[in-house]
């Protein structure tokens, strides 16, 4: 019978970075990103190298979270998170294109969504995503075990975060270069992480 240990979790250095990916991302399960469960090109929504349009905005908060950012949701009515996200999209593009600064975005995101810093966090992601990964619970809960630190979902949490994923890219030899290649290598990372993070939550008793 086959156990894990659970010391093992910590053997995070550069050395194994492959070898965790490689493991991890394949239990990662990504779930359709419409209502009506047609899929979503998350690449080809980040429409790299251009400025986002509100319909690669649309799609990607959407792929994000079908049951929260769908736009219209299936009763027709509006989603007023998605619809602030639109209204802002050059706000979004100038900050893709580097004319505002992250704090300044910071202030943007809180008037999109008011509350927890998950989506927020999203935002900075689609309009820069080789610098600002994708960010959530599970990702959240991997770092703060490997680094041993209090795992929040909050933007000091994040930053250190963002930190620790470019450090793995460099591991990785991925770059920040905007490019198809580049990004699937950064999506694979964060695959593995996510689904190490869901194993984490079910199974692991902190």
């Amino acid at each position: 019978m086959f156990i894990l240990d659970q010391k093992a979790f910590a053997n995070n250095t550069s050395e194994n970075i492959d070898a965790f990916i490689n493991c991890w991302s394949s239990f990662y399960n990504e779930t359709p990103g419409d209502i009506n469960g047609d899929s979503i090109n998350y690449l080809q929504e980040l429409n790299l190298n251009k400025n986002l349009t509100e319909q690669n905005v649309q799609k990607l908060l959407r792929w994000k979270s079908p049951r929260h950012l769908t736009h219209e949701n299936k009763d027709g009515k509006q989603n007023s998170k998605v619809q602030k996200s639109l209204k802002g999209i050059e706000t979004i593009n100038l900050f893709r294109n580097k004319q505002i600064t992250d704090h300044d975005f910071l202030d943007f995101t809180g008037t999109v969504f008011s509350n927890g810093f998950v989506y927020r966090a999203f935002l900075f992601h689609i309009a820069r995503p080789a610098e600002y990964p994708i960010w959530d619970q599970h990702v959240a809960r991997v770092h703060a075990r490997l680094t041993n630190r209090k795992n929040t979902v909050d933007w000091e949490h994040y930053e250190n975060y963002r930190i620790w994923f470019a450090n793995l890219k460099i591991a990785l030899k991925v770059e920040n270069e905007l490019s198809v290649e580049n990004m699937k290598k950064i999506k694979r990372l964060d695959d593995a992480l996510m689904a190490f993070g869901q194993f984490l939550a079910n199974y692991v008793v902190d």
